[in-house]
Protein backbone atom coordinates (compact mmCIF):
# COMPACT_ATOMS: atom_id res chain seq x y z
CA UNK A 1 0.00 0.00 0.00
CA UNK A 2 1.14 3.72 -1.02
CA UNK A 3 1.61 6.04 1.71
CA UNK A 4 -0.48 8.97 0.68
CA UNK A 5 0.71 12.18 -0.30
CA UNK A 6 4.50 11.51 -1.74
CA UNK A 7 5.17 11.19 -5.08
CA UNK A 8 8.63 9.89 -4.28
CA UNK A 9 7.41 6.94 -2.38
CA UNK A 10 8.54 3.96 -5.08
CA UNK A 11 6.56 1.04 -2.51
CA UNK A 12 4.80 -1.34 -5.02
CA UNK A 13 6.08 1.10 -8.18
CA UNK A 14 8.69 -1.04 -9.36
CA UNK A 15 8.25 -3.62 -11.95
CA UNK A 16 11.94 -5.38 -11.95
CA UNK A 17 11.16 -7.46 -14.95
CA UNK A 18 9.28 -5.35 -17.99
CA UNK A 19 9.16 -8.00 -20.76
CA UNK A 20 8.03 -5.58 -23.79
CA UNK A 21 11.03 -4.71 -26.26
CA UNK A 22 8.77 -2.00 -27.67
CA UNK A 23 7.92 1.48 -25.61
CA UNK A 24 3.95 1.40 -26.27
CA UNK A 25 3.75 -2.33 -24.69
CA UNK A 26 6.02 -1.20 -21.99
CA UNK A 27 4.47 1.31 -20.59
CA UNK A 28 0.87 -0.48 -21.23
CA UNK A 29 2.44 -3.59 -18.62
CA UNK A 30 4.14 -0.76 -16.43
CA UNK A 31 0.88 0.68 -16.12
CA UNK A 32 -0.84 -2.59 -15.40
CA UNK A 33 1.28 -3.84 -13.15
CA UNK A 34 2.11 -1.13 -10.61
CA UNK A 35 -0.44 0.46 -7.75
CA UNK A 36 0.83 3.81 -8.63
CA UNK A 37 -1.69 3.71 -11.67
CA UNK A 38 -4.64 1.57 -10.31
CA UNK A 39 -6.33 5.45 -10.71
CA UNK A 40 -5.86 5.19 -13.98
CA UNK A 41 -5.94 1.14 -15.16
CA UNK A 42 -9.41 1.06 -16.69
CA UNK A 43 -9.29 4.48 -18.37
CA UNK A 44 -7.88 4.26 -21.69
CA UNK A 45 -7.32 8.32 -21.68
CA UNK A 46 -4.23 8.38 -19.94
CA UNK A 47 -2.46 5.56 -21.55
CA UNK A 48 -3.65 7.71 -24.93
CA UNK A 49 -1.81 10.82 -23.49
CA UNK A 50 1.62 9.31 -22.54
CA UNK A 51 0.99 7.69 -26.15
CA UNK A 52 0.75 10.92 -27.99
CA UNK A 53 3.69 12.37 -26.06
CA UNK A 54 5.65 9.97 -27.19
CA UNK A 55 4.57 10.03 -30.68
CA UNK A 56 5.40 13.73 -30.58
CA UNK A 57 9.04 12.98 -29.41
CA UNK A 58 10.53 10.31 -27.67
CA UNK A 59 11.36 10.49 -23.92
CA UNK A 60 14.46 8.40 -24.00
CA UNK A 61 17.13 10.90 -22.89
CA UNK A 62 20.04 7.82 -23.14
CA UNK A 63 21.87 6.37 -20.81
CA UNK A 64 19.45 3.72 -20.82
CA UNK A 65 16.50 6.00 -19.17
CA UNK A 66 13.68 6.91 -20.35
CA UNK A 67 10.95 9.36 -18.51
CA UNK A 68 7.39 8.93 -20.47
CA UNK A 69 4.66 11.22 -19.00
CA UNK A 70 1.36 12.76 -19.68
CA UNK A 71 -0.05 15.92 -18.08
CA UNK A 72 -3.98 14.68 -17.65
CA UNK A 73 -7.19 15.74 -15.78
CA UNK A 74 -7.84 11.95 -16.21
CA UNK A 75 -5.44 11.83 -12.58
CA UNK A 76 -5.81 13.29 -9.13
CA UNK A 77 -2.02 12.97 -7.74
CA UNK A 78 1.07 12.69 -8.78
CA UNK A 79 2.43 8.94 -9.38
CA UNK A 80 5.59 8.05 -10.50
CA UNK A 81 6.33 4.20 -11.37
CA UNK A 82 9.73 2.32 -12.67
CA UNK A 83 9.96 -0.60 -14.94
CA UNK A 84 13.46 -2.08 -15.25
CA UNK A 85 13.86 -4.28 -18.60
CA UNK A 86 17.29 -6.64 -18.84
CA UNK A 87 16.13 -6.67 -22.54
CA UNK A 88 15.84 -3.17 -23.19
CA UNK A 89 13.36 -1.50 -24.79
CA UNK A 90 13.40 0.23 -28.36
CA UNK A 91 12.18 3.35 -27.53
CA UNK A 92 13.67 6.11 -29.80
CA UNK A 93 16.41 7.07 -27.39
CA UNK A 94 18.11 10.36 -27.92
CA UNK A 95 21.46 8.30 -28.09
CA UNK A 96 19.86 5.72 -29.99
CA UNK A 97 20.29 2.91 -27.41
CA UNK A 98 17.57 0.53 -25.81
CA UNK A 99 16.11 1.85 -22.89
CA UNK A 100 16.77 -0.56 -19.54
CA UNK A 101 15.04 1.89 -17.33
CA UNK A 102 11.49 2.80 -17.75
CA UNK A 103 10.30 5.60 -15.73
CA UNK A 104 6.23 7.20 -15.76
CA UNK A 105 4.76 9.96 -14.68
CA UNK A 106 1.14 10.97 -14.32
CA UNK A 107 0.72 14.47 -13.39
CA UNK A 108 -3.03 16.37 -12.72
CA UNK A 109 -3.06 19.59 -15.35
CA UNK A 110 -2.92 21.22 -12.62
CA UNK A 111 0.37 20.37 -11.04
CA UNK A 112 2.74 21.66 -13.76
CA UNK A 113 5.24 23.32 -11.10
CA UNK A 114 5.40 20.02 -9.26
CA UNK A 115 5.90 18.24 -12.01
CA UNK A 116 8.80 20.10 -13.12
CA UNK A 117 10.59 20.02 -9.74
CA UNK A 118 9.97 16.01 -9.88
CA UNK A 119 11.57 15.37 -13.25
CA UNK A 120 14.28 17.66 -12.61
CA UNK A 121 15.35 15.33 -9.40
CA UNK A 122 15.03 12.56 -11.62
CA UNK A 123 17.05 13.73 -14.07
CA UNK A 124 19.94 14.34 -11.67
CA UNK A 125 19.02 11.08 -9.84
CA UNK A 126 19.54 9.09 -12.82
CA UNK A 127 22.74 10.98 -14.11
CA UNK A 128 24.38 9.20 -11.58
CA UNK A 129 26.43 5.84 -13.58
CA UNK A 130 26.66 3.68 -10.56
CA UNK A 131 23.10 4.09 -9.54
CA UNK A 132 21.73 2.40 -13.04
CA UNK A 133 24.46 0.12 -12.80
CA UNK A 134 23.19 -0.71 -9.27
CA UNK A 135 19.51 -0.74 -10.30
CA UNK A 136 20.19 -3.15 -13.30
CA UNK A 137 22.11 -5.25 -10.93
CA UNK A 138 18.74 -5.38 -7.87
CA UNK A 139 16.40 -8.26 -7.88
CA UNK A 140 15.12 -7.38 -4.38
CA UNK A 141 11.88 -4.74 -5.18
CA UNK A 142 12.22 -3.84 -1.13
CA UNK A 143 15.73 -2.94 -1.78
CA UNK A 144 15.09 -1.16 -5.22
CA UNK A 145 12.59 0.93 -3.90
CA UNK A 146 14.31 1.97 -0.74
CA UNK A 147 17.22 2.99 -2.57
CA UNK A 148 15.17 5.33 -4.94
CA UNK A 149 12.96 6.55 -1.90
CA UNK A 150 16.84 7.83 -0.41
CA UNK A 151 18.36 9.46 -3.86
CA UNK A 152 15.23 10.93 -4.51
CA UNK A 153 14.47 12.54 -0.92
CA UNK A 154 18.36 13.60 -0.83
CA UNK A 155 18.31 15.32 -4.30
CA UNK A 156 14.65 16.48 -3.20
CA UNK A 157 15.91 18.12 -0.21
CA UNK A 158 19.50 19.52 -2.04
CA UNK A 159 17.06 21.15 -4.52
CA UNK A 160 14.26 22.97 -3.00
CA UNK A 161 15.28 22.95 0.82
CA UNK A 162 12.46 25.20 1.78
CA UNK A 163 9.82 22.80 0.76
CA UNK A 164 11.21 19.72 3.23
Amino acid sequence: MRRPGSCFDFHGCVVPDIESTDKFGAITELVRRTAAFDEVKQNPAFLEAVFNRERERSTGFGHGVAVAHAKTECVKRIEIALGISHKGIEFDAIDHMPVNLLFLISTPVYKAEHYLKLLSVLMTVMRNTDLRSRLMSMNDTAQIESLLDERFRCCYKEKCPDEI
